[in-house]
């Protein structure tokens, strides 16, 4: 049976070491201005996970880690958030 999944694991891994490089290549990387660009997306109407995903980004562990590090980020994700939640009310009522 363990045959039967041979062919699952080398994409699982090959993801898992993809996340662990990209959170390696962007762990101490933090700037107040890549937060501000990772704000404005989320605030334009994206989600975190495919912010993370782009090759020029933190990974999510990586993000969140920083919200835990530096408070303003947390703050100004928290905002982004609520302005993508009022975007996405506003398009519903234009419907």
């Amino acid at each position: 049976m363990a045959d039967d999944f041979s062919d699952l694991a080398p994409p699982i891994v090959a993801s898992l070491s993809a996340e662990c490089e990209q959170s390696a290549r962007a762990r101490d990387n933090y700037t107040p201005e890549l937060g501000e660009i990772i704000c404005a997306r989320i605030a334009g109407g994206e989600v975190i996970q495919t912010v993370c995903e782009d090759d020029d980004m933190p990974s999510r562990t990586t993000f969140y880690a920083w919200m835990d590090k530096y408070p303003e980020l947390k703050t100004a994700y928290d905002k982004a958030v609520l302005l993508r939640v009022d975007k996405y009310v506003e398009e519903t009522f234009e419907i």
